[in-house]
């Protein structure tokens, strides 16, 4: 009885000898360019909470980090839209920002 528990207990104990995982990452391709985007700040003016940290250039530092995307300059931004009916897009368009 001692011999198979002896047995089984060391084909336990080896296993993770005998089946190790290799793992191998092979990049091929680079992003070719980031998308350029405008990230507008929030308009925060009729909020009674105020962050304690720019909202707008954390997200916008973000998706720079990401390398897919190339945030607009907040100095650069044609317009600050608080809503959606106020964005123009063909004007954000000339700046060459795809998405908003």
């Amino acid at each position: 009885m001692k011999k198979p528990i002896l047995l089984l207990l060391a084909c336990w104990l080896a296993w993770p000898l005998l089946a190790p995982a290799a793992l191998t990452i092979e990049i091929t391709q680079g992003v070719e360019g980031a998308l350029p985007i405008a990230v507008v700040p929030f308009d925060e003016s009729n909020n009674a909470y105020q962050p304690p940290q720019d909202v707008a250039r954390i997200i916008a530092d973000d998706l720079r980090r990401s390398g897919r995307f190339a945030p607009v300059e907040e100095q650069n931004l044609i317009a600050r839209p608080v809503q959606a009916a106020q964005i123009r897009f063909k004007d954000w368009r000339t700046l060459g920002v795809e998405s908003l």
